[in-house]
């Protein structure tokens, strides 16, 4: 014989107070390190502009020091090399 719906079944059973007492402690640790990364973020922000305008300026620099490391062809087809440093001196 068929039991009507709900007949006979236990009502569902509600968590762990331990259970309930681990996920806050991990929100609570979550909600804690993203607040300190935000805030060493916060406290690098002029480190970390420098750091950007470097790359920048380093990928805006980098053709013309390929151009002044590769070498000079002479006349007589030979060639030389520019040094580091006079590559460098020329650029300034």
């Amino acid at each position: 014989m068929a039991k009507p719906d709900g007949a006979g079944e236990e009502p569902p059973q509600l968590p762990s107070s331990r259970f309930v007492v681990k996920v806050a402690f991990q929100i609570l640790l979550l909600v804690i390190g993203v607040a300190a990364a935000l805030w060493i973020l916060y406290r690098l922000r002029g480190l970390l502009l420098l750091l950007v305008l470097a790359v920048f300026f380093a990928y805006l620099v980098a053709p013309f020091v390929g151009f002044f490391r590769r070498p000079v062809m002479v006349g007589d087809g030979s060639s030389f090399f520019r040094g580091r440093w006079r590559s460098a001196w020329s650029m300034s």
